[in-house]
C-alpha cells in the first residue's frame, strides 16, 4: 500500500488490480468485513455482472479479495471467535459452516509476524468485536 503513493500502476499490478480499483481500495471504499473486494460484480459465486451474494466469511478464499493490514484486527477477532465456536458446536456443523473460513483465516494470519498479530490485538475496537459478532451470527448474510 505504501507504494501506491509513488507508483500506483506498479502497486495495482502487484495487487492484481487496475489503478482505478486501487484508488477505491486505499480509502477503504471496497472493504467488506475481512478483506477488500477488487470486483464484487465478478464473483465466483454468482453470474458475471451480478453483485456477489456470498457470505463475507467466503471473502478470504475469493480471488477478488485483497487482505490489507488495517483489516487484521477484525480478522483476528473472527478467527478467535471461530476457535471458540468450534468447542461449542457439533464438529460436523462447525466444519460445514465455518471450516473453510477458519482454514483460510489461519493461513492468512500465518503471513504475519507474532509482533504484527500482537499489535493487531492491541488495536481491536468494540466495533471490530460487534462486526465479528454480526458476521458469525449471520446478521450480515443476504436472506
Amino acid at each position: 500500500m505504501a507504494r501506491a503513493g509513488t507508483g500506483p500502476a506498479g502497486a495495482a499490478a502487484e495487487m492484481g488490480a487496475d489503478t482505478m480499483t486501487l484508488k477505491r481500495i486505499i480509502p477503504r471504499e471496497q472493504d467488506t468485513v475481512l478483506a477488500s473486494c477488487a470486483n464484487h460484480l465478478s464473483s465466483p459465486h454468482d453470474h458475471p455482472g451480478d453483485p456477489c451474494s456470498a457470505s463475507f466469511l467466503a471473502c478470504p478464499g475469493c480471488p477478488n479479495a485483497r487482505a490489507l493490514p488495517h483489516q487484521l484486527p477484525v480478522q483476528v477477532v473472527v478467527h478467535d471467535h471461530l476457535k471458540t465456536l468450534r468447542a461449542d458446536l457439533p464438529a460436523q456443523a462447525w466444519e460445514h459452516r465455518f471450516g473453510d473460513a477458519f482454514t483460510r483465516l489461519t493461513s492468512l494470519l500465518g503471513h504475519y509476524t507474532p509482533e504484527d498479530l500482537a499489535a493487531a490485538c492491541d488495536r481491536i475496537t468494540p466495533e471490530d468485536r460487534h462486526l465479528a459478532d454480526d458476521l458469525l451470527s449471520g446478521r450480515l448474510d443476504l436472506r
